[in-house]
Protein backbone atom coordinates (compact mmCIF):
# COMPACT_ATOMS: atom_id res chain seq x y z
CA UNK A 1 0.00 0.00 0.00
CA UNK A 2 1.36 3.54 -1.16
CA UNK A 3 0.94 6.91 0.83
CA UNK A 4 -2.60 8.26 1.10
CA UNK A 5 -3.39 11.42 2.31
CA UNK A 6 -6.61 11.34 5.19
CA UNK A 7 -7.62 14.43 6.49
CA UNK A 8 -9.07 14.00 10.43
CA UNK A 9 -10.39 16.47 12.61
CA UNK A 10 -8.83 14.36 15.96
CA UNK A 11 -11.94 14.68 18.54
CA UNK A 12 -9.12 13.84 21.34
CA UNK A 13 -6.40 16.91 20.40
CA UNK A 14 -6.00 18.71 23.73
CA UNK A 15 -7.18 22.23 23.97
CA UNK A 16 -3.44 23.30 23.87
CA UNK A 17 -3.02 21.57 20.49
CA UNK A 18 -6.57 23.05 19.12
CA UNK A 19 -5.07 26.68 19.85
CA UNK A 20 -1.70 25.71 18.08
CA UNK A 21 -3.33 24.48 15.36
CA UNK A 22 -5.97 27.25 15.27
CA UNK A 23 -8.83 24.91 14.43
CA UNK A 24 -7.21 23.16 10.99
CA UNK A 25 -7.35 19.71 10.21
CA UNK A 26 -4.93 17.63 11.10
CA UNK A 27 -3.09 15.99 8.29
CA UNK A 28 -2.09 12.43 8.64
CA UNK A 29 0.13 10.53 5.69
CA UNK A 30 -0.88 7.10 6.30
CA UNK A 31 1.51 4.31 5.21
CA UNK A 32 1.45 0.69 5.31
CA UNK A 33 0.22 -0.33 9.10
CA UNK A 34 1.71 2.53 10.43
CA UNK A 35 1.12 6.47 10.61
CA UNK A 36 4.02 7.66 8.88
CA UNK A 37 3.65 12.13 9.37
CA UNK A 38 1.68 13.82 11.23
CA UNK A 39 1.39 17.68 9.48
CA UNK A 40 -0.60 20.77 11.69
CA UNK A 41 -0.57 24.06 10.06
CA UNK A 42 1.03 26.05 12.92
CA UNK A 43 1.10 29.46 11.36
CA UNK A 44 4.45 31.66 11.27
CA UNK A 45 2.43 34.51 13.06
CA UNK A 46 3.09 32.68 16.37
CA UNK A 47 6.75 32.72 16.14
CA UNK A 48 8.54 36.44 17.00
CA UNK A 49 10.12 37.69 13.45
CA UNK A 50 14.08 37.12 14.00
CA UNK A 51 16.85 38.93 11.88
CA UNK A 52 18.37 36.38 8.93
CA UNK A 53 21.57 35.79 10.91
CA UNK A 54 19.96 35.65 14.34
CA UNK A 55 17.87 32.55 12.43
CA UNK A 56 20.78 31.18 11.09
CA UNK A 57 22.46 30.97 14.73
CA UNK A 58 19.26 29.55 16.25
CA UNK A 59 19.67 26.33 13.03
CA UNK A 60 23.21 26.07 14.17
CA UNK A 61 22.71 25.36 17.16
CA UNK A 62 19.64 23.15 16.36
CA UNK A 63 22.07 21.36 13.74
CA UNK A 64 24.87 21.06 16.79
CA UNK A 65 22.54 19.67 19.63
CA UNK A 66 21.29 17.39 16.70
CA UNK A 67 24.21 15.89 15.87
CA UNK A 68 25.18 15.93 19.75
CA UNK A 69 22.35 14.09 20.56
CA UNK A 70 22.98 11.54 17.86
CA UNK A 71 26.19 11.17 19.43
CA UNK A 72 25.16 9.94 22.68
CA UNK A 73 22.32 7.64 21.60
CA UNK A 74 24.72 5.39 19.76
CA UNK A 75 22.03 2.34 20.36
CA UNK A 76 19.95 4.04 18.07
CA UNK A 77 21.38 2.51 14.60
CA UNK A 78 21.12 4.40 11.27
CA UNK A 79 18.63 1.46 9.86
CA UNK A 80 16.25 2.31 12.24
CA UNK A 81 16.09 6.42 12.12
CA UNK A 82 16.09 5.87 8.34
CA UNK A 83 12.90 3.72 8.77
CA UNK A 84 11.20 6.14 11.45
CA UNK A 85 12.75 9.55 10.08
CA UNK A 86 13.56 9.34 6.63
CA UNK A 87 17.13 10.09 7.08
CA UNK A 88 20.27 9.02 8.95
CA UNK A 89 23.68 10.23 10.65
CA UNK A 90 24.84 9.76 6.79
CA UNK A 91 22.48 11.62 5.40
CA UNK A 92 23.29 14.16 7.51
CA UNK A 93 26.69 14.46 6.91
CA UNK A 94 26.20 14.21 3.22
CA UNK A 95 23.99 17.33 3.61
CA UNK A 96 27.01 18.80 5.55
CA UNK A 97 28.91 18.17 2.53
CA UNK A 98 27.16 19.10 -0.01
CA UNK A 99 26.57 22.76 1.96
CA UNK A 100 30.61 23.06 1.95
CA UNK A 101 30.73 21.98 -1.71
CA UNK A 102 27.50 25.39 -2.13
CA UNK A 103 30.22 27.45 -0.27
CA UNK A 104 33.55 26.24 -2.57
CA UNK A 105 34.50 24.33 0.42
CA UNK A 106 36.17 20.93 -1.01
CA UNK A 107 35.33 18.49 2.05
CA UNK A 108 35.61 14.49 1.96
CA UNK A 109 32.76 12.29 2.55
CA UNK A 110 35.31 11.17 5.15
CA UNK A 111 35.57 14.03 7.00
CA UNK A 112 31.83 15.44 6.60
CA UNK A 113 31.33 11.89 8.60
CA UNK A 114 33.78 12.53 11.23
CA UNK A 115 31.88 15.87 11.95
CA UNK A 116 28.59 13.57 12.48
CA UNK A 117 30.01 11.07 13.71
CA UNK A 118 32.71 12.44 16.23
CA UNK A 119 35.17 10.10 15.18
CA UNK A 120 36.30 7.97 11.77
CA UNK A 121 33.12 6.41 9.98
CA UNK A 122 35.10 2.71 10.29
CA UNK A 123 35.61 3.12 14.17
CA UNK A 124 32.18 4.10 14.96
CA UNK A 125 30.61 1.23 12.77
CA UNK A 126 33.25 -0.90 14.18
CA UNK A 127 32.33 -0.06 18.20
CA UNK A 128 28.46 0.96 17.68
CA UNK A 129 26.58 -0.90 14.51
CA UNK A 130 24.98 -3.77 15.21
CA UNK A 131 24.70 -6.56 12.69
CA UNK A 132 21.50 -6.54 11.00
CA UNK A 133 19.61 -9.94 10.16
CA UNK A 134 19.41 -11.06 6.85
Amino acid sequence: MGLGIEVVRHPRLRLRDRELLRGEDVVWLVGSRRIVRRIGHVLNATVRPVDQDTRTDLEAAAFRRLVEHLRERTDVQNIDLMDLAGFCRNCLSRWYREAAEERGLDLADSEAREAVYGMPYEEWKARYQSEQPG
